[in-house]
């Protein structure tokens, strides 16, 4: 977080090492069309998963494939590991973490088995979604080669 011309600009950092592309991109509609937000997405060459931001974890889903967290202004930032990872068998994605507790960005989420998970034919690519995004105006979005923990893929300004 920094200040620019009296607003504060947040940063949400790369979940996963890889690639970063725009939701657009995703062949899902549900992220491509930005009905849960505004965000990116990384196609993980890595399988740690890190949080993006410092924050509560308020939703672990029950295969791990979900992660929603909320930032100290209280925005909320969700990770989808994978596209329809929701059927998962147990054993492909393990938790690190528990709702309720607080992360640091950097801080190890999950490890996903990326090789399981794309024997069952899923598409990896793991999204970054701002929910509620109405509160927000998204002022940079990068694309291209990311380090997970590491790279800011996503700045913003409360409104």
């Amino acid at each position: 977080m920094f200040q620019s011309k009296n607003k504060t600009i947040y940063e949400i950092k790369a979940p996963l090492s890889g690639t970063v592309i725009p939701l657009e991109q995703i062949r899902d509609n549900v992220f491509s069309q930005k009905i849960l937000g505004s965000g990116a997405a990384v196609i993980p060459s890595d399988n740690l998963v890190l949080s993006p931001v410092d924050g509560t974890i308020m939703q672990i889903s029950d295969t791990g494939h979900l992660y929603t967290i909320e930032t100290a202004e209280g925005i909320c930032i969700l990770i989808h590991i994978g596209i329809g990872t929701a059927s998962l068998p147990a054993g492909s994605i393990k938790s690190f973490v528990m709702a309720g507790q607080s992360v640091r960005a950097g801080n190890v989420l999950a490890q996903a088995d990326l090789e399981k998970i794309r024997s069952y034919g899923i598409d990896l690519c793991t999204p970054v979604v701002i929910t509620g995004d109405e509160s927000v105006h998204i002022t940079e979005c990068t694309e291209g080669s990311c380090t997970g923990g590491e790279t800011v893929i996503l700045q913003y300004t409360q409104v």
